[in-house]
């Protein structure tokens, strides 16, 4: 089995089960997920869509998945980050919770709270979210994170039966900004790739990024590892 999370927009899309998907209105995003099976490609699909989803908002969204479950992270018609555990049989939602912190970036229409991945631990009872924060506003509920003035990435940790969130990590930040792209679980600790913003003249060292000053535009990648909670 495959799984694809994304959205149709301004137009119908049949997804591969013969049934278009067709956006109400047409000019607003209708989020789904798709269930590919057989050795065939594309396969056989399966189409589920998100009536809990967003119109507006475009992404990010995430998924992992499991041999009983289907984990997914997008954006609520609060356009709040929420994340589901779905049934990967019929990819009916099983449980779902969602954040209440602050949706956007103070004074804009940009996401405080940027999901890049969702990853589920395969023999503990843990659901890992990692998010790049950009406004110290935009968590998950009121918890209290340490300052920072440039963008940065934290990781949820939840109990995957309850979804009851655990824990927060944060990468420190303080003259350059992060942003993170993917996350994979090995051996127990968590593999984090992002970026670092362009370096500015007067900026100082930080771990992960460089200590040369940067161009505008020519951000630098970076990878660490962590401890699984």
């Amino acid at each position: 089995r495959r799984y694809f999370i994304g959205n149709v927009y301004n137009a119908q899309c049949d997804l591969g089960n013969g049934n278009p998907v067709v956006p109400v209105p047409l000019t607003a995003r209708q989020w789904l997920v798709v269930r590919y099976a057989g050795v065939k490609a594309p396969g056989n699909a399966y189409v589920q869509t998100l009536g809990n989803a967003s119109k507006s908002v475009t992404g990010p969204a995430a998924m992992g998945v499991t041999s009983d479950s289907l984990w997914i992270a997008y954006y609520s018609t609060s356009s709040h980050l929420r994340v589901e555990r779905l049934n990967p049989n019929n990819l009916s939602t099983l449980i779902g919770d969602e954040a209440t912190g602050q949706a956007f970036i103070s004074a804009t229409t940009s996401l405080g709270l940027a999901v890049f991945d969702v990853v589920p631990h395969p023999t503990r009872d843990r659901l890992y979210l990692a998010a790049s924060i950009f406004d110290p506003k935009s968590t998950w509920r009121a918890e209290t994170i340490p300052n920072f003035n440039q963008s940065t990435i934290l990781i949820f940790t939840f109990e995957a039966s309850t979804l009851k969130l655990l824990a927060v990590g944060m990468l420190p930040s303080t003259g350059i900004g992060k942003y993170g792209s993917q996350m994979a679980l090995i051996d127990d600790r968590l593999i984090v790739s992002g970026q670092c913003t362009a370096t500015p003249p007067d900026a100082w060292a930080e771990p992960l990024c460089s200590p040369t000053p940067t161009p505008a535009g020519q951000d630098q990648s970076f990878i660490f590892s962590t401890a699984a909670p």
